[in-house]
C-alpha cells in the first residue's frame, strides 16, 4: 500500500477556491450546444492570462474536446468541424461575459493548430423597467368600492390610467341615478365596466342630461303581442350601457314606475308597459 499527504501550506492553497476560475452561472444556463458549453469553460481560464492566448492544440484535440465525443471516433473534414461546430461555439460565447477569436495556425496550406485569443466584454448598462407611476388618489377610489389594496394597485397597473379613471366616474353617475336600480356590488360593477368598456359605449353613462327623447312610432303601427315580445327580446340582448340608457329614458317617461323600475326592471308589471314603449321608438328596434 502506498499512501502520501501534502504539506499543510499546500493543502490550504488547494482547498481555497480563489485559485480556480469562477464561471457565472447565468452565462452557463444561457448556452445551448455542447461545443459553446465546453469553449466557454476552457476559455474562461486563460480570461486573466496577460497573454490572453490559450494553448496551441492541433484542430483534433479541440473536436475532441468540444464534441464530447470518445477519441477513437471518426473525426471529418476539419472545414465541416468549423462550419458544424466551431463557429456556431464562438458565436456562443462572444454573447457572455467574455469575448473569444479563432486563431487558425497552418503548417503549409492546411490547418493543423488552433489557439483562442480571450478578452473580457464590456460590461453592458443593465437597463431596469421604469418604476411605475401610481396615482393614489384613482387607487383610493378603488379602495373605496370595497377592493383590496393589492388588487386596486393591480388594476390601475394592468389598465390604461385614462380609462380607469373613466370607468370610475361612470360609475359615479350610474350609482347616482335615480330612476335605475340600486348597484348591490359596486365593485362587481366597476370591474364589469371597465372589461367591458361601459365608459366608451355611446349612451353609457346613465344620467338624465344625456337621455334623449325618443322617436314614437304612430300607436297604431303597434298591432300585435309579436312586435312587443320581439322588442323585449331585442332589449334583452343589448349591451348593458345601452339598456340603461333606455331604462333612465323610459323612467323619464313613466314616473309612476320610477320606483318599481329602480327596485326591480325585470318586474311583470315594468316589463308589461316597458315592451310597447319599445316597440314605439324607433331607436331601440333597429
Amino acid at each position: 500500500m502506498v499512501g502520501w499527504t501534502l504539506d499543510s501550506s499546500t493543502e490550504k492553497i488547494l482547498r481555497s477556491p480563489d485559485i480556480y476560475t469562477r464561471l457565472s452561472i447565468y452565462y452557463l444556463t444561457s448556452l445551448r450546444t455542447t461545443g459553446g458549453i465546453a469553449l466557454y469553460e476552457h476559455a474562461k481560464r486563460y480570461a486573466t492570462n496577460p497573454s490572453g492566448l490559450t494553448s496551441r492544440e492541433d484542430w483534433e484535440w479541440w473536436y475532441d474536446v468540444l464534441t464530447g465525443l470518445p477519441m477513437s471516433h471518426e473525426k471529418p473534414e476539419y472545414k465541416y468541424f468549423k462550419r458544424d461546430t466551431l463557429k456556431p461555439a464562438v458565436e456562443e460565447v462572444n454573447t457572455t461575459d467574455i469575448n473569444i477569436e479563432l486563431i487558425e495556425l497552418k503548417n503549409g496550406r492546411r490547418i493543423s493548430q488552433l489557439q483562442f485569443k480571450i478578452s473580457k466584454a464590456k460590461q453592458g448598462v443593465l437597463e431596469l423597467p421604469p418604476v411605475p407611476v401610481i396615482d393614489t388618489k384613482t387607487v383610493n377610489r378603488i379602495r373605496e368600492l370595497g377592493i383590496h389594496s393589492r388588487e386596486a394597485e393591480d388594476i390601475f397597473a394592468g389598465n390604461d390610467p385614462g380609462m380607469v379613471r373613466k370607468t370610475l366616474d361612470w360609475l359615479d353617475v350610474r350609482r347616482g341615478t335615480k330612476e335605475l336600480p340600486n348597484v348591490g356590488s359596486p365593485a362587481a360593477l366597476f370591474r364589469a365596466a371597465l372589461r367591458g368598456r361601459y365608459a366608451l359605449t355611446d349612451g353609457a353613462i346613465p344620467a338624465k342630461k344625456r337621455v334623449t327623447a325618443p322617436i314614437l312610432l304612430p300607436e297604431t303601427e303597434v298591432k300585435s303581442d309579436a312586435a312587443i315580445t320581439a322588442a323585449l327580446d331585442q332589449f334583452d340582448a343589448f349591451p348593458e350601457p345601452k339598456k340603461l340608457n333606455l331604462l333612465s329614458a323610459f323612467a323619464l317617461e313613466n314616473p309612476s314606475l320610477a320606483v318599481k323600475i329602480r327596485a326591480d326592471p325585470t318586474a311583470p308589471l315594468v316589463r308589461k308597459v316597458l315592451g310597447p314603449w319599445l316597440a314605439r321608438q324607433s331607436a331601440a328596434i333597429r
